[in-house]
């Protein structure tokens, strides 16, 4: 029955699950390309076949461990007493051709410096919540969801003397495809999240993963983000018809620059933009990462949870309500 709804989400889903197959394969190019010592985390906890291993307390109170690897490694970690924030450094003969690098990923940096024969690799990395993985997957997902959100406005260029034939009402046919991208959108996430993980696991960092009890609440954040960007979409555009892919390519530009914006004085603009905001789940997810308001409501969370549902019911009730009136 819902052949048609899974099909169209399907296609544009394909597209994205391509783009995260080349990034993937991206990542295990880096992991390999010989870029530092990435996965430190996993081979310098004391091996078995260590020499010289000592275990001291710094002045400052941080655990120092240094220990002779097995290939020439001098390894030295630090490890600091109240944030959990670990340093190794590791120092190893080279040969001529290898030079310095420096790389960023998720809560590691690292950086290379050379002495004649030798170079130092130093890693300084900490625990990396999983809210950071529903974050940028949410982002990715809400690109995803803004061009399913175009379904309604897709039916009603040419294919309306079709949909009306189905066993159905207008607004069971309209809340079935609402339902089937949902369930695209939230399968998506998911596995955009997984994919995160297993690249942070190539990379010997799974074990500094970790959840707490704000994981859930930036779980129902991200969900609450993709749905409501969908039906802010579905609301404006449900009722055009080839029109509706130039008002996705303005509509992108402008929740994307309306934050920015909210601290302008002049002439007000400020405030005028905040309340617009307040439709803009762009602009929670704004509010989210910076810790201060860009819409008219306080920060937090839970305010933002709750206003995007409320976007959310208002953009499906107002997409109905044009789907309701269209006729073939």
């Amino acid at each position: 029955m819902y052949y048609v709804e899974m099909l169209r989400a399907w296609r544009v889903m394909r597209i994205f699950l391509i783009i995260l197959g080349i990034l993937f394969v991206l990542a295990i190019v880096g992991r390999f390309s010989g870029h530092g010592r990435m996965d430190v985390a996993n081979q310098y906890v004391v091996p078995p076949n260590a020499r010289h291993v000592v275990h001291s307390v710094a002045p400052d109170g941080s655990r120092m461990t240094s220990f002779d690897g097995s290939n020439g490694e001098h390894v030295v970690i630090r490890t600091d007493p109240t944030s959990d924030v670990q340093s190794v450094a590791v120092t190893e003969p080279v040969s001529g051709k290898t030079r310095p690098a420096e790389a960023k990923i998720a809560n590691v940096s690292i950086k290379q410096s050379r002495h004649g024969h030798l170079m130092t690799t130093v890693l300084r990395y900490h625990r990396i919540p999983l809210d950071y993985a529903l974050g940028i997957a949410a982002i990715f997902v809400a690109i995803f969801s803004s061009i399913l959100g175009l379904g309604l406005s897709q039916e009603n260029d040419g294919h309306l003397e079709l949909a009306w034939t189905k066993p159905t009402s207008r607004q069971g046919y309209a809340a079935s495809l609402i339902g089937v991208d949902i369930l695209a959108m939230v399968a998506l996430l998911g596995i955009t999240v997984a994919l995160i993980v297993v690249i942070l696991a190539m990379y010997g960092l799974a074990k500094l993963i970790v959840a707490d009890a704000g994981t859930l609440l930036t779980l129902f954040f991200a969900f609450a983000y993709i749905v409501s960007f969908y039906a802010l979409v579905m609301a404006i555009t449900a009722s055009l018809r080839r029109a509706s892919a130039v008002a996705l390519a303005i509509l992108w530009p402008v929740v994307l620059i309306l934050p920015s914006l909210t601290d302008v004085k002049w002439l007000n603009i400020g405030a005028i933009v905040r309340f617009i905001d307040t439709i803009n789940p762009l602009a929670y997810f704004y509010s989210l990462s910076s810790s201060s308001s860009h819409t008219l409501l306080p920060p937090g969370i839970g305010y933002s949870i709750g206003a995007m549902a409320v976007v959310a019911v208002v953009g499906f009730v107002a997409s109905l309500a044009q789907w309701r009136r269209l006729e073939a």
